[in-house]
């Protein structure tokens, strides 16, 4: 009798540890929370172009707080508790859990997942949130929760986070057809009124089915009707292999990807093929780029972002290839595949 008051008493001291532990976390969360919203506004509301590249610079990172929520519960990632604060994590600092740096915390976080988190409230919005920075190693919590979560919506909102994430694995027929069988899952488990950072759920199933629909591997690709910095009138070239690259100035990784989207460029010049980028972010930004010649293609100023919501494009950089008709060949990240499979098409048959 005695052994079991002694066991319970070391149960609800753990708790109270965990509890303590989370609320040291659940500060960084609302200080991180509540520093981004005054920087965004104070962003939102300069219309100087100078002074908003100044304060890109000064853009919260949410790296530090990651780092004090893993110091605070990263023994604890299996108590219930510390669901809300992995979801942060993937919602404000994905990058950290796809960088090499991210290591044993990296493996923490997805086991403690995959063996307590599955089946717990929430899961199915965790499952969104993982789906928008997509890395292969989430993709076994997402089905497990779309089979074994505790309810019906959590399963669909896990079997529509799958589907968005399957599609950053390719167009095959077979990648496709899941897709589609788990979009049904999807519709016929979640409820019509539910809302996914205020947007609704059949809007966003409505939008990968156009995904699948027209922006897939063998679809004429969308045609771009933009304007340079300059005002002059942007579109795709007619009968040339084309790389169109969607790109943001406020990209954390800019100074990487530049270099990697000069090579991209000069391998379409060498074989004839065209590069047009689709650009997001601020005006001042490109201007200066531009002027220091680290970007020599020509680019659509997207200001409105009409161009990337028509692509359903949701992460920057990203390539769409097109062969010699239009025609939509691979879509990801600008790397030496891309390259290669550029140079393939261009030397390719008419």
């Amino acid at each position: 009798m005695k052994k079991c008051w002694l066991v319970a008493l070391i149960g609800l001291v753990s708790l109270g540890v965990v509890s303590a532990e989370m609320r040291y976390a659940d500060r960084a969360m609302s200080q991180y929370d509540e520093s981004y919203k005054t920087w965004e506004t104070s962003f939102a509301s300069t219309p100087d172009d100078a002074t908003r590249l100044e304060l890109l610079k000064a853009r919260p990172n949410p790296r530090r707080t990651t780092q004090t929520i893993l110091k605070h519960i990263g023994a604890e990632l299996n108590d219930p508790s510390t669901m809300r604060a992995i979801a942060w994590i993937y919602d404000n600092d994905a990058a950290f859990l796809q960088h090499p740096d991210a290591g044993e915390a990296g493996k923490a976080i997805r086991n403690s997942l995959l063996r307590s988190h599955y089946n717990k409230p929430g899961a199915g919005d965790l499952c969104i949130a993982i789906s928008q920075s997509f890395n292969t190693q989430d993709l076994a919590f997402l089905e497990k929760v779309a089979k074994q979560a505790a309810n019906e919506e959590e399963q669909g909102l896990a079997s529509l986070a799958v589907s968005i994430a399957l599609s950053n694995l390719g167009d095959d027929a077979g990648l496709v057809a899941k897709r589609l069988e788990h979009l049904r899952s999807a519709i016929k488990k979640i409820p019509e009124d539910k809302k996914i950072n205020g947007k609704k759920v059949t809007d966003i199933i409505s939008d990968q089915l156009y995904v699948i629909q027209f922006l897939s591997k063998g679809r004429k690709a969308p045609n771009i009707n933009g304007k340079d910095i300059a005002g002059i009138p942007v579109t795709l070239p007619v009968g040339k292999v084309t790389a169109i690259v969607f790109w943001s100035g406020t990209n954390s990784d800019l100074e990487t990807w530049l270099p990697i989207l000069q090579g991209t460029y000069k391998t379409a010049q060498q074989c004839g093929a065209a590069m047009i980028g689709v650009y997001t972010g601020d005006s001042a930004t490109l201007r200066q780029k531009i002027s220091d010649r680290e970007v020599t293609w020509k680019n659509a100023f997207d200001q409105q972002g009409e161009i990337t919501k028509n692509y359903r494009v949701n992460q920057s950089p990203t390539i769409f290839l097109l062969d010699k008709a239009g025609r939509i060949q691979s879509i990801g990240e600008p790397n030496a595949l891309i390259n290669l499979s550029m140079q393939a098409l261009a030397d390719g048959a008419e």
